[in-house]
Order: C-alpha cells, then sequence, then structure tokens
C-alpha cells in the first residue's frame, strides 16, 4: 500500500521536473540516469514506511541527499496528499472518533506491519477495546506494551 501510495504522490509531483534541478549532493552524478527516478520513488517509500530520520545532524552524505529529495517532492505534492508519517500523526490526533467512525477492528491473515503504521495500531487497540489481528502480528504488539487476551485478541497495557 504504502509503496503504491508513495508512487502516486511522486506521479503528482511530476518527477521528471524535480529530479534534474535538485542538487542532491552524494547523488548528483547520477541524478539524470533513466532509472534515478523509480530509485528515487522506492528510496522514498523505504525511508517514509521504516520511519527512518533523514536530519540527523552530522549524519552520512546520502541521507543528506535523500532529505534534499524528499524536501523537493514535499514543495511539489498537493496539500492533501501526505507521507504515511503525516497521515499516522493526523490519525493519532483524531483517535478518539476511532470507535464511532470505525467500530471494531480486525486485522486477519496480517503477519507484518511497516514500522510508520504501529503506533496507529497500538492507539487503536487502546480506545477500541480488545481488537483482531494475527497472531505474528499480535507478538510484535505484544513487545510494543499491548497484551494479548487470547490468541487473536488485544488490549493495551
Amino acid at each position: 500500500m504504502a509503496t503504491s501510495l508513495t508512487r502516486l504522490l511522486l506521479s503528482h509531483s511530476s518527477t521528471s521536473t524535480w529530479v534534474p534541478v535538485s542538487n542532491l549532493g552524494e547523488l548528483e552524478p547520477i541524478k539524470l540516469l533513466p532509472v534515478m527516478v523509480d530509485a528515487c520513488v522506492d528510496t522514498l517509500s523505504k525511508v517514509w514506511t521504516s520511519k527512518v530520520d533523514l536530519h540527523v545532524p552530522g549524519g552520512h552524505p546520502r541521507l543528506q541527499s535523500i532529505a534534499t529529495l524528499e524536501e523537493a517532492v514535499l514543495q511539489l505534492i498537493p496539500p492533501g496528499m501526505k507521507r504515511p508519517a503525516d497521515l499516522v500523526k493526523a490519525a493519532l490526533h483524531r483517535i478518539a472518533h476511532a470507535p464511532s467512525v470505525l467500530g471494531a477492528i480486525e486485522v486477519p491473515g496480517m503477519t507484518e506491519l511497516e514500522p510508520c503504521w504501529r503506533p496507529l495500531l497500538v492507539a487503536l487497540a487502546t480506545v477500541n477495546g480488545p481488537t483482531r489481528v494475527a497472531f505474528q502480528l499480535a507478538r510484535l504488539l505484544l513487545q510494543m506494551g499491548v497484551v494479548m487476551k487470547d490468541k487473536n485478541t488485544l488490549s493495551r497495557v
């Protein structure tokens, strides 16, 4: 889902225009290669879903290049389009409405959840009461402070 969202975000930002004009530092020599736009899309997707902090002072030059790339993309996307972390932040701000809007939540068969979405699922387990999820995902959430009521049902500690 996140990769397709990222592709949608970047397609709306006219990728062929922002890559050539951005100064990508360490990536400057390769930025005009034909595969660079796809590489940028894939990289930003991975960065956004894994919660990598691109703005660490004194970070690796590659991270600085990706941060420059991200800034260029964020300048061009429409205001209604958000990165996954921004969507999670907005959802967490309105989490009290989740029981009324969403009701009971079930996540059957899911064995992994990208790090950017985990705080939202934990918050949903807190406000919605027991949340049914796949067992492997339940184990991950347990490590994040959510207890298992039975082999599939979770609630916040």
